[in-house]
């Protein structure tokens, strides 16, 4: 399922919909239909401003256009292979839709990742270069606080990803 919903299938299925439904609505020659992720996860997972742009074009409030538009998006969603995979369309107040993945579809996406045996996020970006990490430097005369812990625990885990990225770390 991972090689069948990779990110940018999921958006590239999203705007399919979306024009689809767009056609349905009677619009024709609608601007280019741009899909993000958007920054604050509580926006979704992904999320389009389409409604803004033809706002002018058809004289109405984005958000008016928003909810017809996520409604009938909401209603053809089996027709493009995304209902196992969206798990609701929210219409923000500014107008923006944003589309929320299942969390049964996210959790198959991890099996599916750790069931793969690849090796994600790493590479051999360092190219055996060499590096040098000071990230604990107590005093010698003076006592060992909490900081010096957390200056250990976040030395320590920067020295393991410069490790599985092909650094020599010491």
């Amino acid at each position: 399922m991972l090689k069948e919903y990779a990110y940018p299938k999921i958006e590239e299925s999203i705007s399919a919909l979306i024009k689809s439904c767009l056609s349905d609505l009677g619009i024709y020659e609608p601007p280019p239909v741009i899909i993000e992720i958007p920054k604050d996860g509580s926006h979704g997972d992904f999320t389009t401003n389409i409604a803004f742009r033809l706002s002018a074009i058809l004289k109405k409030g984005p958000k008016d256009i928003a909810e017809d538009l996520a409604t009938a998006c909401w209603d053809a969603l089996a027709n493009f292979n995304l209902f196992p995979v969206i798990g609701r369309i929210k219409v923000a107040p500014s107008g923006f839709i944003n589309f929320f993945l299942k969390d049964t579809f996210l959790h198959k996406m991890l099996l599916d990742i750790l069931h793969s045996g690849d090796i994600i996020g790493i590479s051999n970006l360092g190219n055996d270069k060499r590096t040098q990490i000071e990230f604990v430097s107590a005093n010698p005369t003076g006592p060992l606080s909490v900081a010096h812990g957390r200056q250990a625990a976040a030395g320590d885990s920067l020295a393991r990803i410069l490790l599985e990225l092909g650094f020599r770390v010491t």
